[in-house]
């Protein structure tokens, strides 16, 4: 091939790499933030919203330096944009998860070990009583759904695609001098 790779590497274990990253380093940042709200008080919502892309940059950056130690190369273009999609796809597969798991912890400890129908009745409580159902019917909120969905999705796939370019190749980089300068 054209890039002197001979074949196409699979990518699962860098996927692996990634959403262990992104689990584990958003466990802890939210336990950060829980201590620190606990604490001092609220974060500031830019606050909140940069510790998560930072989040999302050192989860493309530990994939992207697993992939040179383990390749010894930069991935390819066509690599790069398969792992950015995966990373895309499993960044909102952890984060649906986790708040789905801290939705049913919250259910449990509010409620107890009950029936499914009691937490199938909360749940519409708290629907209800948000305020967000009645939203639902202004075009406006659909609007700037849609528009902060897309800013999300291409800023995200910025990040990851520049994280496995960019940053694998000083990886790259730094690992051929450390070589050079081993005796």
């Amino acid at each position: 091939m054209a890039n002197g790779v001979d074949e196409p590497v699979p990518l699962g274990r860098y996927c692996w790499w990634f959403a262990l990253s992104l689990a584990a380093a958003t466990i802890v940042v939210a336990i950060g933030q829980f201590i620190y709200e606990a604490k001092v008080g609220p974060i500031p919502n830019s606050a909140s919203v940069g510790l998560n892309i930072g989040v999302l940059f050192a989860s493309a950056q530990i994939t992207a330096m697993q992939f040179v130690k383990q390749q010894r190369r930069v991935p390819t273009r066509s690599e790069r944009w398969r792992l950015a999609w995966v990373s895309l796809a499993l960044y909102f597969a952890v984060i649906l998860t986790l708040i789905a798991v801290l939705f049913c912890i919250s259910l449990i400890y509010a409620l107890g070990l009950v029936s499914p129908s009691m937490y199938w009745m909360a749940i519409q409580y708290m629907w209800e009583i948000s305020g967000i159902s009645g939203r639902f019917n202004d075009p406006v909120i659909w609007i700037v759904a849609v528009l902060g969905l897309v800013v999300t999705i291409l800023g995200s796939l910025f990040i990851f695609h520049r994280c496995y370019g960019f940053m694998a190749e000083k990886f790259l980089t730094a690992q051929l001098k450390t070589k050079q300068s081993a005796p």
